[in-house]
């Protein structure tokens, strides 16, 4: 399922898409949810980095099978293009490192000020988003059963979430 422009009180609208285990359809119970960051890389190789997917669906079917996964449904978030590093850069160490350091910095101001949008982001994520997915499809929602994951940048904000 994709959402187009999924809005936010936080940050601009973007791609969402859900992916949904197999069985989903036919089934009643509540699956974890596996939150990625960067999600046009995720399934669709024409519009994955270098062209080329993760294919975490068939990844994580294959994971499923040989039971060394629970079945879960994948929330692919894109990343919103110029904004990405933004998003993606954790501000509080960012904002801790020495003016003259932050400068150096894509997104910083003159005077070192912080333009990172990382607290935003994660706002998004648990106050937008979060809430959507659990009322439309059947969610684990507690933490345990909420997770985040992402590639290069995207593993940096996933961690600076935790």
């Amino acid at each position: 399922m994709v959402i187009d422009d999924f809005p936010s009180r936080h940050v601009s609208a973007r791609r969402v898409v859900v992916w949904l285990p197999p069985g989903y359809d036919t089934g009643n119970i509540a699956y974890p949810v596996l939150y990625m960051q960067d999600g046009q890389n995720l399934f669709d190789p024409p519009r994955g980095l270098a062209n080329a997917a993760w294919d975490i669906d068939r990844h994580l079917i294959e994971l499923v099978a040989a039971g060394r996964v629970r079945p879960a449904i994948v929330v692919g978030i894109w990343n919103s293009g110029l904004n990405r590093a933004r998003e993606y850069a954790p501000a509080v160490p960012i904002n801790a490192l020495p003016v003259a350091v932050r400068e150096l910095i894509p997104g910083t101001t003159a005077d070192g000020k912080k333009t990172t949008l990382s607290d935003q982001y994660l706002e998004f994520m648990v106050e937008d988003l979060k809430p959507v997915i659990d009322a439309r499809f059947r969610t684990r929602p507690g933490r345990a059963d909420s997770l985040l994951m992402g590639s290069s940048m995207g593993g940096l904000i996933s961690l600076y979430a935790l």
